[in-house]
């Protein structure tokens, strides 16, 4: 993810790329020794925090790493209710006019723990010839919007929205998923 964060930086102006500071440490205990006016956790990071412990460890870091008034966002995933304990889906990202990746992903919940087992095959191809598979493996806790509310406030954090896309539609039932947005007071 940094590999493609820096590649996306460079084409950025100068003046994005003086204000974008990209790190790698573990989300749960991370020290930066600087604080900030925003921290985003992307692409349903936090849901790898599988542990109350972790998310809570997690958001501890985020709180010290942040300004007073300073903004946290991040989203999750919400599974339907109805959504069966295991599935499977593909999906394709075109690389370039040649090549694409086509991502198969396998998961399964643990119905006591609701932690999902996440098994993900990455085929990539070139004119249509298979070149390369890789394949990783993950975990990620489904949570409720409520049990995140809770973690941010018992921290110290402030909800100040909670949307249900990324188009910042009112969260509701149905919403697929949950973007939070809240403050260091």
């Amino acid at each position: 993810m940094l590999n493609v964060a820096r590649q996306k930086l460079r084409k950025e102006n100068a003046s994005v790329r003086k204000r974008v500071v990209l790190k790698l440490g573990d989300m749960r205990t991370f020290k930066l020794g600087e604080t900030f006016p925003f921290i985003y956790l992307a692409s349903s990071t936090f849901e790898h925090c599988i542990t109350k412990e972790d998310q809570k460890n997690c958001l501890n870091s985020v709180y010290d790493a942040l300004e007073n008034q300073g903004t946290l966002a991040f989203d999750i995933s919400q599974p339907k209710r109805d959504q069966p304990i295991s599935s499977w889906w593909i999906d394709r990202k075109a690389l370039n006019k040649n090549g694409e990746v086509v991502r198969t992903i396998f998961s399964r919940r643990n119905s006591q723990t609701n932690v999902v087992s996440l098994n993900l095959f990455f085929d990539v191809y070139d004119r249509g010839e298979l070149k390369r598979r890789y394949y990783d493996y993950g975990e990620a806790l489904v949570s409720s919007k409520a049990d995140i509310e809770a973690a941010l406030k018992t921290v110290g954090f402030k909800v100040t929205e909670v949307y249900g896309n990324f188009d910042k539609l009112s969260y509701n039932e149905a919403s697929e998923r949950s973007i939070f947005v809240a403050t260091k007071p």
